[in-house]
């Protein structure tokens, strides 16, 4: 059987995707590339175009079409990516949810330098970790570990931060075609903005 070496972004990524008590690494990595088959590559082995992903799934919103969402009555983001994330004035680049929710905490962390205040202000699950697992990120800025989360979880601890930072915080999702999803295919937005007091 072969071994993979990854580097700690790449295992990181690929961590924050793992259905705790579900899935192996080889489930969690056939579920990825299943995923990328369905999505990306047609059957003659090309990447798809546009023209067909609007024939499975109707064409794609325009960005005017895109909902904006209160920080205060977030939708519910199940079956959501996200596609774009601005915190305190930091773009993150390609990001995920866990990355933004970690983004956030950390900048709670680097105000209150204590990690009771930091549980308590984010709603986060913090831990004192030393290292990975494949439930935890482990932070060296503080000495501990947070919980990987869901979509729903990850933005409401967002919210929380930028809340408690007075901070900017921008984020767009697309929700997948997944008849389980809030609104199948569509685009969303939540913008926090800092208080004018």
């Amino acid at each position: 059987m072969p071994n993979l070496e990854l580097k700690q972004e790449t295992y990181d990524r690929l961590i924050a995707h793992v259905i705790p008590f579900k899935d192996s690494p080889d489930s969690l990595l056939m579920r990825i590339l299943d995923r990328y088959e369905e999505v990306q590559i047609d059957p003659l082995g090309g990447p798809k175009t546009e023209t067909d992903f609007e024939e499975e799934i109707g064409p794609f919103i325009d960005q005017t079409d895109v909902k904006v969402y209160s920080p205060d009555n977030l939708p519910p983001l199940k079956f959501a990516r996200l596609l774009t994330a601005t915190f305190a004035g930091r773009t993150l680049i390609k990001p995920n949810w866990n990355q933004l929710m970690i983004h956030a905490v950390l900048l709670v962390w680097q105000r209150e330098r204590d990690l009771d205040r930091v549980r308590i202000i984010s709603r986060a699950k913090v831990v004192r970790y030393e290292e990975n697992d494949r439930f935890h990120t482990y932070l060296e800025q503080c000495d501990c570990g947070i919980r990987y989360e869901t979509a729903p979880r990850a933005a409401m601890i967002t919210v929380n931060c930028a809340r408690h930072l007075d901070c900017e915080a921008h984020f767009e999702f697309q929700w997948e075609n997944n008849s389980s999803a809030f609104k199948p295919g569509h685009r969303g937005q939540v913008v926090i903005e800092k208080s004018i007091i």
